[in-house]
């Protein structure tokens, strides 16, 4: 097995209650999410009472490989990304089509 489901990040996530807001102007939602977070901010200064929807802990994974060290972020059906990693998953058709073995 080359690939290991590995944790690579946690942090914790606040859904606080935001109007709607059109995402299709990136720009605009990065300025009301930076807003919102200068808020969250001085709430948790101030102890200001403030509606959030929930607090939690994101968790992400990547599939690193176990030979480089790699992560994809989703699990690929096989992984190309260094010659022990295809030695392990190609055929030996594909070793020999490749020129790593011989007929």
């Amino acid at each position: 097995m080359t690939l290991k489901k590995t944790l690579v990040d946690a942090h914790v996530v606040i859904d606080v209650n935001m109007r709607w807001v059109d995402r299709r102007d990136m720009e605009y939602y990065a300025k009301r999410l930076e807003s919102e977070a200068r808020d969250i901010k001085d709430f948790v200064r101030d102890h200001k009472s403030m509606d959030i929807n929930d607090v939690y802990v994101e968790r992400e994974y990547e599939y690193v490989c176990e030979h480089c060290k790699f992560g994809y972020r989703e699990e690929p059906e096989r992984p190309e990304c260094c010659n022990d990693a295809l030695r392990e998953w190609a055929t030996h058709e594909e070793l020999v089509l490749w020129g790593y073995e011989e007929a």
